[in-house]
């Protein structure tokens, strides 16, 4: 997928994730746990990836800077409203990856704490 559609590709399964109808919103967030799946490929794995990453980790950290605090907002979103309820082993798996990504320090979330 080249970079310039990457943001409406992620955009349409934040949609999705969001969306009422308890049908779109699974299909999203199984299609958004694959995705993230994928991205954490080892290096040596990264040749499998769908999403163009083609060995490059820094694609991969690029994808994690600019969507990771999106997608974690999106999911505590919906984990948390009264609508998705139907949907919350799927988000609570996609947290859970989330969180395991953080913790094996392929994320590294600055908070700007460093401009004081």
């Amino acid at each position: 997928i080249k970079a310039e559609n990457f943001k409406d590709v992620v955009d349409t399964l934040l949609w999705g994730i969001k969306h009422k109808q308890p049908t779109i919103s699974d299909y999203a967030l199984e299609a958004m746990y694959r995705m993230l799946e994928v991205t954490q490929l080892s290096e040596g794995d990264c040749s499998k990836s769908v999403l163009g990453f083609n060995g490059n980790i820094q694609h991969a950290n690029k994808f994690y800077e600019v969507f990771f605090l999106r997608i974690f907002d999106v999911i505590i979103g919906v984990l948390t409203d009264t609508y998705h309820k139907s949907g919350f082993p799927k988000q609570s798996r996609i947290i859970g990856l989330l969180f395991e990504l953080i913790e094996k320090n392929v994320v590294i979330i600055k908070f700007g704490f460093e401009q004081f």
